[in-house]
């Protein structure tokens, strides 16, 4: 088949042989005709060969006539089919590039719209696609049934090209949203994980500061906890604002300002978190601080109460005495060493339970140690007070009862001397004086140590109430020490009034009277001396301001010492008194002149002694 590039052409060159073969054939039919007629001048043979010749021609040329008219009107159909082809193709490719612009024009309008809207343009776009791409399809059907030339094709082609980049263009566009979409999602539910992560965070910070825990291990756990959150919290955010900036475009400004106002109270959650976190390691390092020192208090105190003896001594001797003292010396130290550490723990003790933690076990811990150290020192201090009590008092009281014991025996002695005195040996009224004089400063020697009688007693006493063995030893010997002084006391005024009844013997009573009078004499004279003129007001403030001083003591001593010659007179004064009764009843017949001037003496004598008496009383 001779087809030409050009349908047009080859249209023409066929219709065009047609033709010719038409004009050949009518010759041909002319030339029979005219051999017809003229047949007879040519030989037989000749005209035979001529006729069979242009029959020949005429068959073949009716043959190719017969062929070029099928063949023209086929040309005639395929340039019309063609024609149509090609024109539908012109109006596809004109639509194609009419739908690419309003595609780009829908597109570029729906930027600012969100993103499902912008999804039901694309895909309204790619259904309008479909219908182009079953139209493009017809036309590649039909060109590959036409076999189109090479002009056609590449129309086709550029058919084909464009219609492709236009699917390809929604595609991506479609793949963009699709991809925007998937970001969204995954930004959205990252947000709503840090808004739940948020709203957890401010419920854990908007609890009660105070942590209800009951060991350092729960701190520990509580802190490691909370830096796990927290972490995960800030961690949150990051991943959240890389999504935010992934998909920030797309989003709406309602979405711009849920984004700023939830990582707003992100950070500010993590900036309380972080301030609580530091609260949490103090509280650890403060606990854990606090349980060490209380561990080593424990042990110390443990110490202590171990070494504390639990049985009595079997003899409260002096050296035992002092061992255990030393030793409770020594506990004391040991707890007074950690003394300081002890209200430090129970400080921080007390701070921790206040501002940082609730734990009932922590403060019942505290609370226990604090009551045994304090029962442990106030036992250590009560006992080494006991025993140091009773180390003193046992030393003092063998020391004054060893005095007492030799003096009360002296005494005794030098007593029963006086006492023989005054019954078998007969007396001089000097000798008798004298023996009344040195009875006398033995009765102040005796008052003197009724002092030291006194202090053994109450030492003795004292070691009654302290001492938890030897005490029946104890009692016979304050027995036997008070028995002695007992006696003494009883046994003084007897031998005193003995002595005295010698000197009566022998003292007449207007020598006796004269002997007082003197005797008040001296003591007025005395009395008058410690108030008189030189005595000045400020230094009876100074006496009064001595109370307790070795003044005050000579003073009282004095005075003491006054108050027993008062007493021993006391008996001259009553015998005086008696003898007016006896001369009374004796003398009747005496002159009255003697009489009443012996009266006049005593009543005078009488007055001063009772003077004397009330002022010594008032010393």
């Amino acid at each position: 088949m001779l087809l030409s590039d050009d349908t047009e052409t080859q249209l023409c060159h066929l219709e065009a042989l047609a033709k010719e073969v038409c004009e050949v054939e009518a010759e041909v039919q002319h030339c029979q005709e005219v051999l017809g007629v003229g047949g007879a001048g040519l030989g037989g043979g000749g005209a035979g060969l001529v006729g069979e010749t242009l029959g020949t021609l005429e068959e073949r040329l009716r043959l190719l006539n017969t062929m070029l008219v099928p063949r023209c009107q086929d040309m005639t159909d395929r340039l019309q089919e063609l024609t149509t082809y090609q024109a539908e193709l012109r109006r596809l490719s004109s639509a194609l590039s009419d739908s690419r612009s309003q595609l780009q024009q829908k597109m570029i309008g729906s930027l600012d719209r969100p993103t499902s809207r912008q999804m039901e343009t694309v895909l309204e776009s790619e259904d309008s696609l479909r219908e182009f791409e079953q139209r493009v399809q017809d036309l590649r059907s039909r060109g590959d049934t036409l076999q189109l030339d090479q002009a056609s094709c590449q129309e086709l082609l550029k058919l084909q090209d464009s219609y492709e980049e236009l699917v390809q263009m929604v595609g991506c566009r479609r793949g963009e949203l699709t991809q925007e979409v998937a970001l969204k999602a995954r930004y959205e539910r990252a947000l709503q994980d840090l808004a739940e992560l948020v709203h957890t965070a401010q419920d854990k910070m908007a609890a009660d500061q105070k942590m209800s825990v009951g060991s350092v291990i729960e701190v520990q756990v509580l802190l490691d906890k909370h830096k796990e959150f927290f972490q995960a919290l800030e961690a949150h955010v990051v991943l959240t604002e890389s999504w935010f900036g992934r998909v920030r475009g797309v989003l709406s400004p309602r979405e711009l300002q849920a984004q700023e106002d939830t990582v707003g109270r992100a950070n500010t959650a993590l900036k309380q978190a972080h301030r609580r976190g530091v609260e949490l390691e103090a509280v650890l390092e403060a606990w854990s601080r606090l349980v060490g020192n209380y561990q080593a208090l424990c042990r110390t105190l443990e110490q202590v109460e171990s070494s504390i003896p639990t049985a009595g001594l079997v003899e409260e001797t002096e050296d035992r005495l002092s061992e255990r003292i030393a030793l409770y010396q020594c506990l004391k130290g040991s707890l007074s060493e950690r003394q300081q550490q002890l209200y430090q723990v129970l400080e921080e003790g007390k701070r921790l339970l206040v501002v940082g933690v609730c734990c009932a076990a922590l403060e019942r811990d505290l609370e226990t140690l604090g009551d045994r150290w304090l029962n442990t020192h106030t036992k250590l201090n009560k006992d080494t007070h006991r025993l140091d009590s009773t180390l003193k008092a046992w030393s003092r009281y063998q020391r004054e009862c060893a005095e007492l014991s030799q003096w009360l025996g002296s005494a005794l002695d030098r007593l029963e001397f006086w006492n023989t005195q005054s019954v078998t040996v007969p007396q001089e009224l000097e000798s008798v004086r004298d023996h009344l004089h040195a009875f006398l400063e033995f009765s102040k020697e005796v008052d003197t140590r009724s002092s030291l009688h006194a202090s053994v007693l109450s030492l003795g006493a004292q070691l009654l109430r302290l001492k938890k063995v030897d005490v029946a030893a104890l009692r016979a010997q304050m027995a036997r020490v008070d028995t002695q002084w007992a006696d003494l006391l009883t046994r003084i005024p007897l031998v005193q009034e003995k002595l005295h009844q010698l000197q009566m013997e022998k003292l007449a009573s207007r020598h006796a009277i004269t002997e007082l009078m003197s005797w008040i004499s001296l003591m007025e004279n005395a009395i008058q001396e410690d108030q008189g003129s030189e005595v000045t007001q400020e230094d009876h403030r100074s006496l009064t301001a001595a109370v307790g001083s070795e003044v005050i003591y000579s003073f009282l001593q004095k005075y003491k010492g006054f108050r027993i010659e008062l007493s021993s007179k006391q008996l001259t004064v009553d015998f005086v008194n008696q003898s007016v009764l006896a001369m009374s009843s004796e003398d009747v017949e005496g002159r009255r002149r003697d009489k009443t001037d012996f009266a006049e003496r005593l009543g005078a004598m009488n007055r001063r002694w009772q003077i004397l008496q009330g002022l010594i009383a008032e010393k």
